[in-house]
């Protein structure tokens, strides 16, 4: 029983609507095994390729750019002492589509999963190069649908490799099979096959005999040009190619901008092509370190984030490589620099090969070797220096430690490592200045981290406290964050301080006795907070006092006299960042003898909003 679905009804016809378009690659194909005449994102990986489609209304511009993933026709087998089949595979995309179902950017067919949430594959297509229609392919006998056959018993029978135990697929008419016996056809013809097999030029020839016969969807009966594809000229073998031979797995993505790698580099400050005008925060600045080191940390951990979420079945035992990691940038109208503001998407597979008991119990996660490769690949790969030189410095120190311990001196490491030093993080290096000694523990927590990769979930508590961290020293240290205007204090604020000073004075005309060793006993620090209006200036005195809105501050003043003899007095204006400010003079202005002899500071503090 054939359980494929067609593809053809969610392709252009003659009624108007929304359908999927696959726009023409504008190179012919290089060798037979490069048959695909549609425009290719990526054919690097060994099980999928990446196919560029359109969502389109009819009469319409495309209303949509898209990734479709559909399964090749001939995988990519760097062995033969290996476990795949073509079970596995089946089961590698079961698990990938039902993954990536409740994920946003994925588009699942209908009718695509069965309501038990099984997986069905797409039937055949062909593709006809002078109609530019594509076709389902017909027996040559009968016209029927060509199926997939997975029967091992038949194939068996028939002396060829069985589908659950091999990689070998075979097309077949289950209709003439069962009546007068039906041939069998694959991809391409290898030495282990039987002669009896055809492969894809002789199914295409075949097609000639159904120049009478009604076959649904087959274009060739009524075409002008048929007398040239089946006649002399057997023009029909180059004229219909591929869109996939065998019946096929598929997803459709949301399209990306590029590749992480293509990324990377971006994010460590190489220059971009037709770039907005604020692709970061503190280009020119010093600070251009940390927003780097703060970009290239938020960029691994939405790696890992993304990969967490689809593979969570498999966590942590991801089947991540650079080539499957996608970056979509964001409409930059808005307010945030370009490369703060993207989404990271996982595209492939989500399984890994199948494991041994080898593999289980001797070898370590392969995983953890990815995203090492990755991390120093992040940091430390550049224009000067690729990622060879780092992989083999990594190395290089790795071996080091097996006799001593990650020295803590950046300046002595870095110089025995150079390939290591934090200026590597940006695209061209030489042009930048020499690490602050202040962020040399930056570069340390980096290499630190990246060599001791054994554990996931604390290796990414990790990189989320390192990031943390330079996020706070990118955006809340004192310089930075000074107020342009100093705060003004109410009447209420000044009567209070008034009060404060006066009652001091008292204290002090009537104490100047005071023993000398009580005068250091404590130091207590009073802020004023919410302030609206300038103070003016008090006297210099060594107190500090806290008055909080919403509390009345003469009960502050009252405390305060109640310690006054053992402490300290230091009063300290601040403005809303917590800089400090000079104050302006007080309306009645006290004069006492003991002043000269006493430290004199004020601060007026405004408390930050709450975060919510």
């Amino acid at each position: 029983m054939d359980t494929t679905i067609s593809l053809l009804p969610f392709l252009e016809s003659e009624k108007a609507g929304i359908f999927l378009e696959f726009p023409l690659s504008k190179k012919r194909a290089a060798s037979e095994h490069d048959a695909c005449p549609f425009q290719v994102i990526d054919d690097s990986h060994d099980f999928f390729v990446l196919l560029n489609a359109r969502i389109k209304a009819t009469g319409s511009r495309p209303l949509k750019s898209c990734f479709l993933m559909i399964q090749k026709d001939i995988p990519r087998v760097k062995d033969e002492l290996n476990l795949f089949t073509n079970k596995e595979i089946d089961s590698i995309w079961q698990q990938t589509i039902t993954s990536y179902a409740i994920q946003q950017n994925v588009f699942i067919f209908p009718e695509q999963l069965n309501p038990n949430g099984a997986s069905k594959q797409f039937a055949s297509l062909f593709f006809c190069a002078k109609k530019k229609v594509l076709f389902h392919p017909p027996c040559p006998r009968c016209g029927s649908r060509l199926h997939l056959c997975k029967d091992d018993d038949i194939l068996k029978s028939a002396s060829l490799s069985a589908y659950s135990t091999s990689l070998k697929r075979y097309l077949y008419c289950p209709d003439c099979y069962n009546d007068t016996g039906s041939s069998f056809y694959q991809f391409s013809h290898s030495t282990d096959d039987s002669a009896s097999v055809k492969d894809r030029y002789d199914l295409i020839n075949e097609f000639k005999t159904l120049e009478n016969t009604h076959s649904k969807n087959f274009p060739c009966t009524d075409c002008p040009n048929y007398a040239d594809c089946y006649g002399e000229k057997q023009a029909a073998v180059s004229n219909i190619r591929f869109f996939s031979f065998y019946p096929f797995h598929m997803l459709l993505f949301d399209s990306e901008s590029m590749k992480a790698m293509d990324f990377i580099p971006l994010l460590s400050g190489a220059p971009l092509e037709n770039a907005p005008s604020n692709p970061f925060f503190f280009k020119d600045t010093e600070k251009f370190y940390l927003e780097v080191l703060f970009l290239k940390l938020s960029f691994f951990e939405a790696v890992i984030r993304s990969a967490r979420q689809i593979f969570k079945n498999q966590w942590p035992d991801l089947n991540l490589y650079e080539q499957r990691i996608w970056v979509q940038l964001i409409n930059p109208d808005n307010s945030l620099p370009v490369f703060w503001n993207y989404t990271i998407s996982i595209i492939g597979l989500i399984s890994r090969p199948p494991t041994t008991p080898i593999e289980i119990n001797i070898l370590k996660n392969n995983n953890f070797h990815f995203i090492t490769l990755f991390w120093f690949y992040l940091f430390f790969v550049n224009q000067a220096q690729e990622k060879k030189a780092v992989y083999d410095t990594v190395g290089r120190l790795a071996q080091t430690l097996k006799n001593s311990e990650l020295s803590e001196d950046y300046e002595k490491l870095t110089t025995e490592f150079p390939v290591l030093k934090m200026e590597n993080i940006f695209w061209h290096p030489d042009n930048r200045p020499k690490l602050p000694p202040a962020w040399q523990a930056y570069g340390l927590e980096i290499i630190k981290l990246g060599l001791a990769i054994n554990d996931l979930d604390s290796f990414t508590a990790g990189v989320s406290n390192l990031k943390q961290a330079v996020k706070n020293n990118l955006f809340f240290t004192a310089m930075e964050c000074r107020s342009p205007e100093s705060p003004e204090l109410t009447e209420h604020d000044r009567q209070a301080i008034f009060q404060i000073l006066n009652a001091l004075k008292q204290k002090w005309e009537t104490q100047q006795r005071r023993p000398q060793d009580q005068d250091d006993d404590v130091l207590e620090t009073v802020v004023l907070t919410s302030p609206e209006k300038t103070p003016e200036e008090p006297p210099a005195l060594e107190e500090t006092i806290v008055l909080e809105p919403g509390k009345e501050k003469t009960e502050k003043a009252k405390e305060t006299d109640e310690t006054i003899d053992t402490l300290e007095k230091t009063i300290i204006m601040q403005g809303n960042d917590g800089a400090p400010i000079p104050p302006k003079p007080v309306s009645e202005p006290i004069s006492d003898p003991m002043d000269d002899e006493l430290e004199k500071t004020v601060v007026i503090t405004q408390q930050p909003p709450k975060r919510s």
